[in-house]
């Protein structure tokens, strides 16, 4: 039987830049009804009995992957310092770059009659500030784009990426006390065991203690996309045990409909391992 193990010993020969795609395809289908003076509702919206819709399991397939793939490049090279900084240089260099072209575009377009003084008057700096460390994200600038449905708004897409930065920090902390320094270390079964017991724990404690997490705090609406990741971290180091066939993702897909359709935390939770289970 085919399982994750044996599909991730393929290499670079594999389907993750049509899974991407697919998402990212997603994500914009899902905007296009709150964003296009369109008649109807996503349809993903409307068989989950309103629970979810399509942009929403495109970013939490963007997670779950994202888990799968940080957790993957941790076991080859196991050094939690260069890890981490792997992350940050991900994401901080091109968003620096965005945040500066973002802002000429504006002050070209919109706001020239400002002059330079645009550039440090305190509504660009806290912009630009809050941005640059995503300590919190800042949409909104006063005269961009005002013919738009959300007037003055400017990357709305940026709001997952306090998240994605959250979530690398929650698995740094989980894995410099869980796992060895080394794969080849000593008690390597069973520190993998723990990490992957404390990372199922956390997904059971946001579900049943309280919907936000640990480093990820009083964020909310980054507690589903980080279930996602941290169930990504698992299917990595259980992927010897995954088996993946068709009738089993139709299954994990199908049972959230069967006994949950009614009750919105229950099918969401079953739903989550359909979804991660249709992405891999």
């Amino acid at each position: 039987m085919k399982t994750l193990e044996r599909s991730d010993t393929i290499g670079r020969d594999n389907n993750l830049t049509l899974v991407r795609l697919v998402a990212a395809l997603a994500v914009i289908w899902g905007h296009s009804f709150a964003l296009v003076h369109v008649r109807g509702q996503d349809p993903f919206a409307i068989w989950t009995n309103g629970h979810t819709y399509s942009g929403t399991i495109a970013v939490s397939a963007f997670f779950a992957l994202s888990g799968f793939l940080v957790t993957r490049s941790f076991w080859f090279k196991p050094w939690l310092g260069n890890w981490l900084k792997q992350r940050v240089a991900r994401i901080y260099p091109g968003l620096w770059v965005s945040i500066v072209v973002m802002l000429v575009y504006v002050f070209v377009v919109y706001r020239r009659s400002d002059g330079v003084g645009f550039f440090i008057s305190p509504e660009v700096l806290d912009f630009a500030s809050h941005n640059a460390t995503l300590e919190t994200v800042r949409f909104f600038i006063d005269g961009a784009f005002p013919d738009n449905k959300m007037p003055n708004s400017l990357n709305g897409s940026w709001w997952t990426l306090p998240g994605e930065m959250r979530v690398y920090l929650l698995f740094f902390v989980i894995a410099l006390f869980a796992l060895a320094p080394h794969r080849n270390s000593r008690f390597l079964e069973i520190r993998r065991g723990l990490f992957v017991c404390l990372a199922a724990g956390l997904i059971g404690y946001s579900y049943y203690n309280h919907p936000a997490m640990p480093i990820i705090m009083d964020h909310q609406s980054y507690a589903s996309p980080t279930r996602y990741f941290l169930l990504g971290c698992i299917a990595f180091y259980l992927r010897a045990y995954i088996p993946l066939t068709g009738w089993l993702c139709l299954v994990l897909l199908a049972l959230p409909f069967l006994v949950a359709y009614q009750n919105k935390e229950i099918f969401l939770f079953l739903f989550m391992f359909g979804t991660c289970h249709l992405v891999f």
